[in-house]
């Protein structure tokens, strides 16, 4: 959520088990949703946000 500036007026969230991480990222009318998948193994958090942002978060929040 830091990396990405999530806050609790920006519709983002991530929910990770011991098997994987998934994370979404939408747009406020929530027209646009974006959604990855990661395997627990390759998880680095800060990767992530930014590959969720490289494909497609920065155009959905317009950062």
């Amino acid at each position: 959520m830091k990396e990405i500036g999530g806050s609790c007026q920006i519709p983002v969230g991530i929910f990770a088990d011991k098997n994987s991480a998934r994370a979404v990222i939408a747009s406020v009318d929530g027209k646009k949703i974006l959604r990855e998948e990661i395997s627990a193994e390759n998880l680095d958090g800060k990767i992530f946000a930014r590959k969720m942002l490289e494909s497609g978060g920065k155009e959905i929040l317009r950062i």
